[in-house]
């Protein structure tokens, strides 16, 4: 391996989205030839991306999976096509607004990190849940008070806290130490698994405020479609529980699930009228 940048994406239905993202990695690449973008289509439709017009820009890989295979496998897929010592996993609805790069890569080649995520706003600047807690610091002020959104909007994490998936930055070495993602898990809760052998082995990790990265996630989708990531969301919430059962996690999914179905929209409304940071 040699030192850079694989950022992995894993496309589902949303060649829009992807092309923006694409090209958005393009714009603000700050390494030059010490990246590469490894792409993994879980698409269900017979359209295949075409990604030519971006070979002449960079290195980038395409693999049509012909099925859905879920979220985490598709992502330890991209690593194996990977060849870069740092890895980047980026949600297609994602858009880079400003170099990160070269900054995310010193910090994971010093050594003094091993995973990091950077600040997440919404299309019009305004913040969006960037990390979580962990069950370890999970309170009652967390319910309806500290939560992640606000956390977010603050600045402030909790002691054990993970990275949203939508945009983690970890070393290639670690990753795979721990297992990568576990494949059970077919969408939602990646991260907090993750996370959880992460922090067993007293690896490191950072959140940047000071840079942002826009997610889109969530706009636009229709009621069918936020109902199915609520179904599924349950069911990796209970798979967590059935795995780990520690302390505190019986009652922080079931936070989880009250916080998701009855307060992310009304926390983002609110949070959508402050100040741009």
């Amino acid at each position: 391996m040699s030192e850079g940048l694989s950022i992995i994406i894993v496309s589902y239905n949303d060649y829009r989205a992807l092309y923006g993202c694409i090209e958005s990695i393009l714009r603000y690449n700050d390494i030059g030839p010490r990246m590469e973008i490894v792409i993994i289509d879980n698409s269900t439709t017979n359209v295949v991306l075409n990604i030519d017009q971006y070979r002449q820009y960079i290195n980038i890989f395409y693999y049509h999976m012909n099925h859905n295979v879920g979220f985490g496998r598709a992502n330890n897929f991209g690593v194996t096509l990977s060849h870069f010592d740092n890895l980047c996993f980026l949600n297609q609805d994602t858009k880079i607004v400003e170099p990160v790069f070269a900054y995310a890569v010193r910090l994971l080649s010093a050594g003094n990190v091993d995973m990091l995520g950077f600040k997440l706003v919404n299309d019009l600047g305004r913040p969006v849940q960037s990390f979580g807690t962990m069950p370890q610091s999970w309170n009652l002020l967390n319910l309806f008070i500290l939560t992640d959104t606000v956390r977010t909007f603050l600045g402030i994490h909790a002691p054990h806290f993970y990275i949203q998936g939508a945009d983690i930055f970890i070393r290639k070495q670690v990753f795979n130490a721990i297992g990568g993602f576990d494949e059970s898990i077919f969408l939602f809760g990646e991260e907090i698994d993750l996370t959880t052998r992460f922090d067993k082995e007293n690896y490191k990790k950072k959140f940047i405020r000071s840079k942002t990265i826009i997610h889109s996630s969530g706009e636009g989708r229709t009621v069918k479609q936020r109902q199915e990531r609520t179904r599924q969301l349950s069911r990796s919430l209970d798979y967590l529980y059935g795995k780990y059962k520690f302390r505190n996690y019986r009652r922080w999914i079931l936070a989880n699930r009250v916080k998701y179905l009855l307060t992310r929209n009304i926390e983002y409304k609110i949070l959508s009228k402050g100040p741009n940071i």
